[in-house]
């Protein structure tokens, strides 16, 4: 299969292009000139100001950010309501939608050193993160282990109330929620999936649901096809590593993917077929937040927060252009 989706590096260095340079150049018309175009963050324009000053950063009035995360995955009605708010005065709108982010094992995913930080890219916070990884697709020679691996992680989880420090992994949200994530087990199950450990709410107040790890799962399991927000793994085996990523690409969303292996320029390369807007290697959700922005593509957002395309589309640039010679 074609490498479709292209990486950010050429982005970048079309966006390095296209930046403004200092100094003097010739015009059309032989007139020497300085050209300089900023983006800079906060008001102000007046006499004497800085060059940063006296580019406007407006975001109280001409920038609108939603977010939404851990929706059933339905029309969007409300997102195209709030980008529709934002058009009667021309306010740029970043929309930030949650994901059912797919997670790709190869064969050579290795288990003593990549399981821990895998189960906690999906369980981190009760699952209960638009970034998590909630779908994770394992080389068929390797399920058995990787199964396992993640069950003995799993076991190690304290449920309860964060307010103890011994506790890891705390409730649902709320019981909507907690319905929902029990809905999908039972989905699941009655589809083919076999539960590894978990799978059951536990006794007693508070929304607890214990960490489930799901196998024999496939699409047209709501735990496969929608976003869970839960403490729920589906592991989805593959033979054929061009259908894994067919599959991974194949949904509505497309905030964050990943690509687990030994091997990193083959797991990289794999990683260059994901369309996300965000892709790790050997990792998922790490980041160097806020220099590094966070965004997501198809129906996961529109626009970027944070970073230099964040700070962008929240800025206004302005070009200063003096020509010399009429002075």
């Amino acid at each position: 299969m074609p490498n479709r989706w292209p990486s950010l590096a050429p982005v970048r260095a079309r966006e390095r292009a296209r930046e403004p340079r200092g100094g003097e150049q010739t015009g059309r018309q032989g007139r020497r000139h300085r050209g300089r175009a900023q983006a800079g963050h906060g008001g102000g324009s007046g006499p004497g100001g800085s060059d940063r000053d006296r580019h406007r950063c407006d975001t109280g009035t001409k920038a609108l950010v939603a977010s939404q995360t851990g929706r059933v995955h339905a029309p969007l009605g409300d997102e195209r309501a709030a980008d529709r708010a934002g058009a009667d005065d021309f306010k740029r709108v970043t929309l930030e939608l949650g994901g059912n982010d797919a997670a790709i094992l190869l064969d050579d995913f290795d288990v003593a050193g990549m399981t821990t930080p895998l189960f906690l890219a999906a369980f981190d916070n009760t699952g209960q993160k638009c970034i998590c990884a909630k779908r994770v697709y394992v080389a068929q020679s390797r399920m058995d282990d990787v199964a396992a691996g993640l069950a003995a992680e799993a076991a190690k989880v304290v449920l309860g109330q964060g307010t103890s420090p011994d506790v890891t992994m705390g409730p649902l949200q709320n019981k909507a929620q907690y319905e929902k994530v029990l809905a999908f087990i039972d989905d699941a199950v009655a589809k083919g999936a076999t539960v590894v450990t978990g799978g059951k709410a536990v006794e007693g107040p508070g929304y607890f649901v214990e960490p489930t790890i799901l196998k024999n799962c496939r699409p047209g399991m709501k735990v496969v096809d929608e976003e869970q927000f839960g403490p729920i793994m589906p592991l989805i085996a593959f033979d054929d590593l061009d259908e894994a990523i067919e599959q991974a690409n194949e949904t509505d969303f497309g905030l964050g993917g990943s690509v687990w292996g030994a091997d990193v320029e083959r797991a990289e390369a794999v990683a260059s077929r994901m369309y996300s807007g965000m892709v790790w290697v050997n990792g998922h959700g790490d980041g160097d937040f806020p220099a590094q922005p966070f965004m997501g593509v198809k129906s996961s957002g529109l626009g970027a927060e944070m970073g230099q395309w964040g700070f962008s589309s929240a800025s206004d640039l302005r070009v200063d252009y003096t020509t010399i010679d009429r002075v």
